[in-house]
């Protein structure tokens, strides 16, 4: 007779998910608008970490990266610059744990 044995393995794999971010006009002025949306992405990567981080918070997901994207700008003049900010999103790289079931059929042990 055979016996059919499971066992469970966790695999990780790479994910990418993505959170709402909101980036308020922060920062001195700067020359430029390419500029000031550089100094707001800048500003908003420690935002984006901490989101990001949140996920690692379980053991569900590692913390790889996180990288903020903008998708609607808002810049205004100001103290002779520009200052710059946006909604978007936090995009968060992670690895996502899985449970994996092998199966595997052997003879039975006597008793």
């Amino acid at each position: 007779m055979t016996a059919r044995r499971v066992s469970a393995e966790d695999v990780w794999t790479p994910g990418v998910r993505s959170l709402a971010l909101f980036q308020g006009q922060e920062g001195a002025p700067a020359p430029s608008q390419a500029a000031a949306e550089a100094e707001a992405l800048a500003i908003a990567q420690a935002k984006a970490e901490s989101l990001c981080r949140g996920f690692a918070a379980t053991t569900a997901f590692r913390f790889v990266a996180a990288a903020p994207k903008a998708q609607t700008w808002s810049c205004s003049a100001a103290g002779g610059g520009v200052v710059c900010g946006f909604d978007g999103e936090a995009s968060c790289t992670l690895q996502e744990r899985a449970s994996v079931e092998h199966e595997s059929c052997g003879p039975l042990k006597p008793a």
